[in-house]
């Protein structure tokens, strides 16, 4: 599955971050990114940090998406997703017309964590071991570039390769691609439950008993 990759957000303290203030219009947008049903009413969205405009803007963990890439999106011919429209107030208190709510209607059943392989990282407390790698349900893909689980049980947006060389050519930012087979996932400890809870390369206790 080298040929996939994770939609994430890098997490970047310059780029503009924002922020609507109506919880319940949130949770539609939450809802609208998984490709089921869209807003009620155009979202209005506040900065609440950061001062960079970027072609991916994060509200939490909804991707707005420029109108750039929305046309990138169109022209490349990539599938499985649509879009929204949005109101952005810039750091300003200038409006802008220029992005969109991403929404994902591209399916598979089920993506998961692949719990073949495990690695270890050294953290302050020690050595702990991660699951490494997500896989999904082929048989039940539908083929799309841009798809997410029909289950819903996790939040993943995975992408073919094709919307990553499109991104990597016109150099779309304030998004991270991470190929799924380099995922870690930072709760699988908790899944190890005879691990200590800290350890120490001085002792040599720096894997399962």
């Amino acid at each position: 599955m080298s040929e996939f990759y994770r939609l994430s957000d890098p997490l970047t303290n310059s780029a503009f971050r924002g922020e609507v203030g109506d919880l319940e219009l949130y949770v539609e947008m939450e809802r609208a990114k998984l490709g089921e049903g869209r807003p009620r009413k155009t979202p209005v969205i506040r900065r609440q940090m950061g001062w960079k405009l970027c072609d991916f803007i994060w509200v939490s963990m909804v991707p707005l998406i420029h109108q750039r890439v929305v046309d990138l999106l169109a022209l490349g011919g990539v599938t499985g997703w649509s879009s929204y429209p949005v109101k952005v107030i810039d750091r300003k208190g200038e409006e802008l017309d220029t992005y969109h709510g991403l929404c994902v209607v591209g399916r598979c059943e089920s993506i998961y964590v692949d719990r073949r392989e495990v690695v270890y990282r050294d953290l302050p407390g020690g050595r702990f071991p991660y699951y490494k790698g997500l896989a999904f349900t082929t048989d039940s893909w539908d083929g799309s570039d841009i798809f997410t689980s029909a289950d819903h049980k996790t939040g993943f947006i995975l992408v073919t390769q094709k919307v990553k060389d499109l991104f990597a050519k016109a150099k779309v930012t304030n998004v991270v691609l991470e190929p799924i087979s380099e995922f870690i996932d930072p709760e699988s400890t908790k899944d190890f439950p005879s691990y200590p809870k800290a350890t120490s390369e001085a002792d040599g206790s720096d894997r399962p008993q």
